[in-house]
């Protein structure tokens, strides 16, 4: 018997039951909502047709146009179905600095097929490739002071940055047209603006929301609109580069081709889809460095922050990293007394803090409770350089270890399709939250058992780990998904973990793993003998 077509299926089909319609798969993290792609051959992922409920296999076409019939139509048939969700990398380069779009089609035993998959509104798949879009920090994000609208409802949302983006300004009905006007407090430079408007479809895409659509339109999303510019707020002058027409968009990224200096930005919306329009964030960036930080005269580890809508208080950053290396929240303090300083993934380049007095002896990149494909993710820039170049030891945790690999490629972290939320031993039992298996011997499991329970609290994993890399513990849970828990890459103390060492839970002996780590840090400072914050290789290659 074919095993395409096993005894569940023949036996659906006996039942009169084989030619039931096949829901169309749904794009469930990567290359959504026109995403810019950083590699040639990314990795595409949705949610499974029909829940997996019956056996499928997948088509997936790739091209330059979107009626997908041009000569650059690359086309993966016989794509077996994952578990929860589907992945695939590309088997052939997509040319760069290009727009493609993508569709997946699924076939049951029958031969029944679903319809092509769309994105959210009916949208044809689509996104932009840009090899160069994460090498370097460039654009540092600009703090907004005020912001006013012309009417409607919820104009605080605009800037509050939240981590789902379930907030949002919305206008009225029966007008002509609106605006946002944003007040940045003093005159700057601008050259980059980031803004996100409309239905985006992420509710149906959580797995407690199976069934539900919030994707049927694209209500909300702006569709005639300018920028403009003032230095008093009075006199209006347009950005031509920036209008747009007859757009559909929820995502755009405008590059100025010449900045401009001003004070106030105006958002004037002539037009919109549905009754109203709706904007979930703005973002304006200059194209410069973040000022050097003042760093600890002691000895300090660095933590990057990567929840993109922190809320400073009294202008500092807190991390559950902090609060470990501090002795907070129920911590006890590393042997070592060292100091920490915190600050946000967007203000942090290589080329800033390679200016600082004093260098940490080991950075930690935070988690993140936000799906990236709602970031603007070239903040992530600093980040990524100091994974690919840094020589100080590097731990990222949940979203850090998805950031270790994105920095290789965007698309190389995506949704699992299942969810681990692990506070207590109640959920483990209760969520199928599996242990976590040693798979390659390392130092930095000294002390551990193995196997051993990390507070898992992600819906993303790493999925596509760099060349030289290697996975030091993984997972599988009763429905045999397996997932990357830990990886590293030597010879660097770079070291990722899908969970969370640094958060303290009765079931966790986990830390063990951080105290190993700092150990082999300080070790790695006192064998350096320098004060030289060396964060860049030379003549680094980015590996493929």
């Amino acid at each position: 018997m074919n095993d395409f077509l096993d005894k569940t299926t023949l036996n659906t089909v006996l039942q009169g039951e084989g030619n039931a319609p096949l829901s169309a798969p749904f794009p469930e993290s990567t290359l959504r909502l026109d995403e810019i792609c950083t590699e040639l051959t990314p990795v595409f992922s949705w949610r499974n047709s029909d829940g997996g409920t019956r056996p499928v296999k997948y088509t997936l076409q790739v091209d330059t146009c979107a009626k997908f019939n041009s000569e650059n139509l690359i086309e993966m048939r016989d794509i077996p179905e994952g578990i929860y969700t589907t992945a695939v990398t590309l088997d052939k380069y997509l040319i760069d600095r290009t727009q493609w779009f993508y569709r997946i089609m699924a076939t049951d035993a029958t031969g029944t097929q679903s319809d092509w998959s769309t994105e959210c509104g009916g949208v044809t798949n689509r996104f932009f490739v840009s090899t160069k879009e994460n090498r370097v920090h460039e654009y540092l994000r600009l703090p907004i002071l005020d912001v006013s609208t012309s009417c409607g409802c919820g104009k605080e949302n605009i800037v509050d940055y939240d981590d789902k983006s379930v907030s949002y300004w919305e206008g009225m009905e029966g007008l002509k047209e609106h605006w946002v006007e944003v007040d940045l407090g003093a005159e700057k430079t601008i050259s980059r603006i980031f803004i996100l408007s409309g239905s985006a479809g992420w509710k149906a895409a959580l797995p407690e929301n199976r069934g539900w659509n919030d994707s049927q339109n694209l209500d909300g999303r702006l569709k005639n609109y300018i920028w403009q510019y003032s230095s008093k707020g009075t006199t209006w002058t347009d950005v031509e580069a920036s209008k747009c027409e007859d757009a559909d968009a929820f995502r755009r990224i405008i590059d100025l081709p010449e900045t401009i200096t001003a004070r106030f930005l105006r958002l004037l919306i002539e037009e919109w889809h549905g009754q109203t329009p709706r904007v979930y964030g703005i973002m304006l960036y200059s194209k410069e460095q973040p000022t050097v930080p003042e760093v600890p005269e002691n000895d300090y580890v660095l933590v990057i922050s990567n929840i993109v809508g922190f809320k400073p208080e009294k202008g500092k950053v807190k991390t559950d990293f902090g609060q470990m290396i501090r002795g907070e929240g129920g911590h006890i303090a590393p042997p070592w007394n060292l100091d920490v300083l915190e600050i946000p993934a967007h203000a942090f380049s290589v080329e800033s803090f390679s200016k600082v007095k004093k260098p940490p002896i080991a950075i930690f990149l935070s988690g993140s409770p936000n799906t990236f494909c709602q970031l603007p993710m070239f903040e992530f820039n600093g980040e990524f350089e100091l994974v690919r170049t840094s020589k100080i030891p590097i731990w990222g945790s949940c979203a850090g270890v998805q950031i270790m690999v994105m920095a290789y490629g965007s698309t190389y972290s995506r949704n699992t399709g299942r969810s681990y939320r692990t506070y207590t031993v109640k959920d483990i039992i209760d969520q199928d939250i599996p242990t976590i298996q040693v798979q390659n011997n390392d130092p930095i499991f000294a002390g551990m058992n193995n196997p051993f329970y990390g507070p898992e609290l992600h819906t993303w994993m790493a999925h596509t780990i760099p060349s030289g890399w290697s996975v030091l513990a993984t997972s599988q849970d009763t429905q045999g998904f397996i997932c990357t828990e830990m990886i590293r890459d030597p010879p660097r103390l770079l070291y990722g973990s899908q969970f969370h060492p640094e958060i303290v839970q009765p079931f966790s002996c986990s830390k063990v793993l951080i105290l190993n780590f700092l150990h082999m840090a300080i070790e790695n400072k006192n064998s350096q003998h320098t004060n030289t914050c060396d964060l860049s290789v030379a003549n680094y290659t980015l590996r493929k």
